[in-house]
């Protein structure tokens, strides 16, 4: 089974959308069962209920000057775990200071084993080993930092439950998996190293890519993707059963960074839905695309989804073009961002078909944030048809060669189309770009 360590960051374009969509996902780490105790869980009373969720992620610049001073870690404090973190503890200050040392050193440090995991043989994960081979699984991970935390004095403690990660790997399971808690200014926060070291690629090829968003990662994002087997380490005032965090959409923390949340959340089997509405807290480039989980042809499905926009709400349209299963996933970025991170994914099954589609959205569509309003399928009838889009920064929009008034933020007109293939364009820079093209005809 694929699951994420980290969040594959791809292009803007939809070509990088495809590119993402055909890398499985990243790697899950199962201890061993035998040799990988429970997690201890610590000897304190119930957590309070939570009225707010933990204080949110710390910027990076807050821990500039630790982290480096972790990644400089000579060779020869890194014989043992005491001697790690006595190296370690000197260059913190303070609680926060000291895990984010210990945090980083290990996603830099230890490299994921990807030959155990292909051949299901589970080293041991005692920290000192550990050490001493600089590879390790998911155990190995959270162990370290375990016996680290400990050693520097930390209430650090050791979770162990299940992970999943994208709908190409969901089948109603999930994984074995091993993460941390640690307690600062009398709350427990989540942090994952696996999942923040790097990413290993279909051919089991490793690469380190640090993933800030794994670091006392608020429960409350965690929960999409991790299930502790003790209910405690949810962190929840009431905690999800079994199959609520089956149900749940796959979300990534990028979705929450960028500001995104659900009016109502939707949940991970959609069926026969037409659109799904995001609520933004300031503009947010999104991208969406549709491929088949059935059959040998697993490529995204030109012209099934298209992303509109309106005030704080961004809406994405779902167009099947036959039924049947259907893996969603979506895709966001800063507005002026050159790339964009997996943020969603969603299962669809389809009853019903959509032969019209919408229109095929070229390169620019994506790149100049272009909004089409009007129309939206894809096959159009010869005749008059009236075209509404939003086109920030352009100079003008024609439709088979007939200009748009400019009416506020929209470009706007009726246009006479006969049948054939015709174009949207737009002029931004002096030059034509073409942002649509749709079939017309009976």
């Amino acid at each position: 089974m694929w699951l994420p360590i980290a969040i594959v960051v791809c292009a803007v374009a939809l070509v990088g959308l495809l590119v993402f969509m055909g890398v499985p996902d990243m790697l899950l780490h199962p201890p061993h069962p035998e040799t990988y105790s429970p997690t201890p869980i610590p000897t304190m009373a119930a957590p309070a209920p939570f009225h707010a969720p933990p204080k949110a992620q710390a910027k990076v610049s807050e821990f500039a000057t630790v982290d480096l001073f972790a990644l400089e870690a000579p060779a020869d404090m890194e014989k043992d775990v005491a001697r790690l973190a006595g190296y370690l503890r000197g260059g913190a200050r303070g609680d926060r200071q000291r895990i984010r040392a210990l945090y980083r050193w290990v996603c830099d440090r230890i490299a994921y084993d990807t030959v155990s995991y292909r051949n299901h043989v589970f080293p041991n994960t005692d920290g000192n080993y550990t050490l001493q081979r600089k590879q390790a699984i998911c155990g190995g991970y959270a162990q370290l930092l375990y016996e680290l935390g400990r050693a520097s004095g930390l209430k650090i403690e050791l979770v162990v439950g299940k992970a999943r990660g994208s709908a190409l790997s969901r089948a109603g399971t999930t994984e074995r998996h091993a993460w941390n808690a640690v307690r600062l200014d009398s709350r427990w926060y989540l942090l994952d190293p696996t999942w923040g070291a790097g990413t290993v690629d279909d051919d089991f090829v490793y690469e380190k890519n640090f993933n800030e968003a794994y670091f006392l990662i608020p429960p409350e994002q965690l929960r999409y993707s991790h299930f502790p087997d003790h209910p405690f380490w949810q962190l929840r005032a009431k905690p999800l059963t079994a199959q609520e965090f089956l149900n749940q959409p796959v979300l990534t923390p990028a979705f929450f960074k960028l500001g995104l949340s659900w009016k109502k959340s939707p949940p991970l089997h959609l069926r026969n839905v037409q659109y799904l509405d995001i609520q933004m807290e300031h503009r947010v480039d999104l991208q969406a695309g549709l491929l088949p989980l059935e059959g040998a042809d697993r490529e995204e499905i030109e012209g099934a989804t298209l992303v509109t926009y309106s005030g704080s709400r961004a809406r994405i349209w779902i167009a099947p073009p036959k039924s049947g299963r259907y893996r969603l996933a979506l895709l966001g970025a800063e507005w002026e961002d050159e790339s964009s991170q997996a943020i969603a994914e969603f299962e669809l099954v389809a009853n019903q078909a959509s032969k019209a589609g919408f229109p095929e959205q070229a390169e620019a569509y994506v790149r100049r944030h272009v909004s089409l309003l009007q129309p939206t399928s894809g096959l159009l009838k010869p005749g008059t048809q009236h075209f509404r889009l939003e086109a920030p920064g352009a100079r003008s929009v024609t439709c088979a060669g007939v200009e748009l008034s400019l009416k506020g933020e929209f470009f706007e007109g009726d246009v006479q189309v006969g049948a054939g293939w015709m174009n949207v364009e737009a002029d931004f820079e002096g030059e034509p770009e073409r942002l649509l093209t749709y079939k017309v005809g009976h």
